[in-house]
């Protein structure tokens, strides 16, 4: 796509995001380790992002979901990705999608990996739910409502319900249901973000601009010095190490 980008006679002058698999980053499990080490990104393709990224057009997108993907806690998640991003040129990194149960949570996270050292987060996920009066980013009319949810979080079906939300669909009158994780949607979180301790903050903020030259945004920076050394990874929430694997340049 970017070799596609760089032919085209009328250069793209937007960013661009991209991710790694699974939306996780290399290392932060069992399964992205054996990736890492059988289909690990070309130097090529490294290069390209790279060359992308010296031009403040890159931004490194990773998600956070506890699982197969990862093992690591949100620490180690965000030094993991801070690591990778060395590999092709140090873009900013953007920690793209994580979900928590509850508000606080959410803005509690959203803070920390702010201060770890994110350009920029972004929550899974934000819905009007005074509009939608549901738990997410759909909205169903009173005659399905009043006859129960169509569909839930885990795809039982509620036939009734179902039979006149097939109506609005046919209609084209419909707003969406609930799959795909469209439920869990949260209002009034950036309220809750805690105040960082401002004298705490302050060398962290100078550090993060002087790590930026001419003047470009924090999007579109760097999120170390061109020649700083790779970030060691936080020991905090490691995955097990694999066994006769062996390091890839």
């Amino acid at each position: 796509v970017l070799e596609a980008l760089d032919d085209d006679p009328e250069p793209t002058k937007a960013p661009l995001a991209f991710e790694d698999l699974f939306g996780s980053v290399a290392g932060a499990s069992v399964l992205m380790q054996l990736i890492e080490t059988f289909a690990p990104i070309g130097e090529k393709d490294a290069a390209k992002l790279a060359q992308w990224s010296e031009r403040g057009q890159l931004v490194f997108s990773f998600h956070f979901y506890p699982g197969f993907a990862t093992s690591l806690d949100l620490a180690g998640q965000v030094a993991h990705a801070q690591e990778e991003a060395t590999r092709f040129g140090n873009p900013p990194i953007w920690l793209s999608e994580y979900f928590t149960g509850d508000d606080q949570s959410t803005a509690d996270d959203l803070a920390q990996a702010a201060e770890l050292g994110c350009g920029a987060v972004t929550y899974w996920q934000y819905a009007d739910l005074e509009f939608t009066k549901t738990d997410g980013w759909y909205k169903y009319t009173p005659e399905v409502m009043a006859a129960g949810l169509p569909v839930d979080g885990e795809g039982n079906i509620n036939f009734e319900s179902w039979q006149l939300y097939e109506k609005t669909v046919a209609d084209g009158s419909f707003w969406g249901a609930d799959i795909t994780g469209a439920e869990g949607a949260k209002m009034g979180v950036l309220a809750l973000v805690p105040a960082s301790d401002k004298a705490a903050a302050a060398p962290a903020r100078r550090e993060i601009e002087e790590q930026h030259s001419g003047g470009r945004p924090l999007l579109l920076g760097r999120t170390v010095p061109k020649n700083a050394k790779p970030q060691e990874a936080s020991s905090v929430g490691q995955p097990p190490a694999l066994e006769g694997a062996t390091d890839q340049a």
